[in-house]
C-alpha cells in the first residue's frame, strides 16, 4: 500500500510540474498569411481571415515576389502583406476581426517588417514609410521603415496590470504609391511565469496520496 501511495505522489508531483510549465506561455493569435487566397498574389485583398482592411487599400503578395527588385529575402517563405495596395486607394490600415481578451501578465508582441519593394527611389513617402502598431489601449508604437530595411522580427513586450480588451491594428500613414512597408509572421503571446498553483483535478489525484503518506506515519508513530 505504501508503495502504491509513494507512486501516486510522484505522479501527482509530476503533473503539478507539468502543468506549472505549460501555464507559462499561451499564444493568443498567430498569423503568417500562407494560407491566404491559396498562397497566390491577389492586388486590393480584402477577404482575409482573421483582419479587416477598415481604409485604404493593401495587397497579398504569393512567393513569386521573393527577390523582386533585386531585393532577396533568405529568411521569408510564404506570402505577406504589402499595406499600400494598388488601387491608389490610399495605404492600407488592417484591424483584427478577433477583440482579444487580455488578461494580466506579460503580453509578448512579434511581427516581420521589411521596407518598400517599389524601385522609384525618388518618391519620399516610400523612402520612410510611418507604420502604426497598437494594441487595444495598452499599447500603440510609430515605426519609421526605410525602403532598404529587410524582414526583421520585431518584439515589444506589454506589462499588463488589469484586464482589458482589444484589437490588434497595422496603420500605414503614409504613401499612396502602390508600394508600403511589408508586413508577416504576427503573433501575441501571454506569458504568465511559472505558476505553482496546481488545477482542480491535479489536486484530486494528489491529495490522496498526501492524505495516504500522512496517515500511514501516524499510525507508524
Amino acid at each position: 500500500m505504501k508503495k502504491f501511495l509513494t507512486v501516486l505522489f510522484l505522479c501527482g508531483l509530476i503533473l503539478i510540474t507539468q502543468n506549472a510549465i505549460a501555464a507559462t506561455s499561451f499564444v493568443l493569435f498567430s498569423d503568417d498569411f500562407n494560407s491566404e487566397n491559396g498562397g497566390m498574389t491577389y492586388g486590393n485583398y480584402k477577404d482575409f481571415q482573421n483582419w479587416d482592411v477598415v481604409s485604404g487599400a493593401v495587397d497579398l503578395l504569393g512567393p513569386e515576389w521573393q527577390g523582386y527588385y533585386n531585393n532577396p529575402m533568405p529568411a521569408w517563405v510564404g506570402s505577406f502583406v504589402d499595406l499600400d495596395g494598388t488601387t491608389g486607394a490610399g495605404a492600407g490600415k488592417l484591424v483584427s476581426k478577433e477583440e482579444f481578451r487580455l488578461l494580466p501578465g506579460t503580453i509578448e508582441l512579434q511581427f516581420d517588417i521589411h521596407g518598400s519593394l517599389c524601385p522609384y527611389s525618388d518618391r519620399t513617402d516610400e523612402l520612410n514609410e510611418l507604420l502604426i502598431v497598437s494594441l487595444g489601449d495598452i499599447f500603440t508604437e510609430t515605426f519609421t521603415i526605410p525602403q532598404d530595411y529587410s524582414f526583421t522580427t520585431i518584439t515589444r513586450y506589454i506589462d499588463l496590470q488589469r484586464r482589458t480588451d482589444g484589437r490588434l491594428i497595422f496603420d500605414q500613414t503614409s504613401g499612396n504609391d502602390n508600394m508600403g512597408p511589408l508586413l508577416d509572421n504576427i503573433k501575441l503571446t501571454r506569458n504568465v511565469g511559472n505558476n505553482p498553483v496546481p488545477e482542480p483535478m491535479t489536486m484530486l489525484l494528489f491529495g490522496p496520496a498526501l492524505l495516504g503518506l500522512f496517515g500511514l506515519k501516524r499510525r507508524r508513530g
